[in-house]
């Protein structure tokens, strides 16, 4: 989809897979994945839309638009760094196509990342959800962790 540099497109396709959705009777779609392709080893890079984070933001606004004016919540994923442990331009790159997610396609889901973020798990992350998420961003839909990616229900002491 990134390659057509097209958000209409996407929006259609957004739309169409909301048809899909509902024919399974479900309600959510666990998508867009919008990482930034930075890295050959990140396996899931074809998920991915592009390594631009401005193209990413707008063909993940289109495509969310098109799936929640049919009713069916997008979840974007995976929020964030899913594509290294050790990202130090979150604020720069990384979060850009979250944000826009957030403040104009107006994800209702978002799915955190399983890597850590400054040594914390994104799934617990006290910044980048509380902060950066609800503060920031004004952000009132839900967060899910990915499958595996929550890892307790407690702060972690040191």
């Amino acid at each position: 989809m990134g390659a057509t540099w097209n958000p209409d497109l996407a929006r259609e396709i957004g739309s169409a897979l909301a048809a899909q959705v509902k024919s399974k009777n479900a309600h959510v779609l666990l998508a867009p994945t919008v990482n930034i392709q930075r890295s050959v080893t990140n396996g899931r890079n074809f998920e991915c839309y592009s390594e631009d984070p401005v193209l990413t933001a707008e063909l993940a606004v289109a495509y969310i638009q098109g799936l929640q004016a049919e009713g069916v919540s997008a979840t974007i994923k995976h929020f964030a760094g899913n594509e290294s442990e050790i990202e130090r331009t979150l604020r720069e790159v990384y979060l850009i196509p979250f944000e826009a997610a957030v403040k104009h396609g107006k994800t209702w889901g978002i799915m955190s990342s399983y890597t850590k973020l400054n040594g914390t798990y994104a799934a617990e992350n006290h910044w980048l959800l509380t902060e950066v998420l609800r503060g920031d961003w004004d952000y009132d839909g839900i967060v899910m962790s990915n499958w595996s990616g929550s890892r307790t229900i407690a702060p972690q002491c040191t």
